[in-house]
């Protein structure tokens, strides 16, 4: 959300929310938003003069109807597929929560490498000329995608050095490598995420978290 206010020049206030200590005004807005007081409050949430949305998806929607964009009908459909079938997939969560060197490590690396295939045959299908999926158009497809692309790049060598999607890219995926390194740099991305070293000590705190509750249950 933060990547397509920043591309389409609209004006507003940037709130970063503590999730492990939710402000009491934060859930209320997000409770106005769902309509269901019982649903955890999460990010991202946006507020336009008194209309409040959640869920990314439905926010990049509402923003490319206010801004939209130059691309096609069919142009934004695909990208819309794109946003849909990819950001859960580039996530380093499912690697990190193994023990380093283990087999279920292999399998969850494997499981990645798979999707990263997935992901380059897409893009090549596109037949784009230029580093985006629609070439040189910096699109809805990566306001939603490059957040989890940049963490991916950055989290999973940060913490398991020996792993490195971009080089596992570079060898094999030169599709997908160019949308990568296009996507990271841009300056959307580069300046809405936390610097390098505090994203990775973010995620190396989240997973000690989520490995004591695993270990609680």
């Amino acid at each position: 959300m933060a990547i397509a206010l920043v591309e389409k020049q609209l004006p507003h206030e940037t709130r970063v929310v503590d999730l492990q200590a939710k402000p009491d005004d934060f859930v209320a807005l997000y409770a106005s938003a769902s309509a269901d007081p019982t649903m955890s409050a999460k990010v991202p949430l946006i507020q336009d003069d008194d209309d409040v949305l959640i869920e990314s998806m439905v926010i990049l929607d509402y923003l490319e109807d206010i801004a939209p964009g130059e691309l096609t009908a069919r142009q934004r459909a695909r990208s819309r597929l794109f946003a849909t079938l990819w950001p859960g997939k580039l996530s380093s969560i499912g690697i990190l929560k193994t023990e380093a060197g283990s087999e279920a490590e292999a399998q969850a690396v494997a499981k990645l490498r798979q999707d990263l295939r997935a992901m380059d045959a897409f893009l090549s299908e596109t037949n784009a000329d230029g580093p985006y999926l629609h070439g040189s158009e910096f699109s809805y497809a990566e306001y939603a995608c490059a957040p989890f692309a940049a963490r991916l790049a950055v989290v999973l060598p940060g913490l398991r050095p020996e792993l490195d999607p971009l080089q596992w890219m570079k060898d094999d995926l030169p599709r997908l490598h160019g949308w990568f390194e296009a996507t990271c740099a841009r300056a959307s991305c580069v300046d809405t995420l936390p610097p390098p070293d505090e994203l990775t000590a973010n995620y190396a705190k989240l997973v000690e978290r989520m490995k004591a509750m695993a270990a609680a249950a």
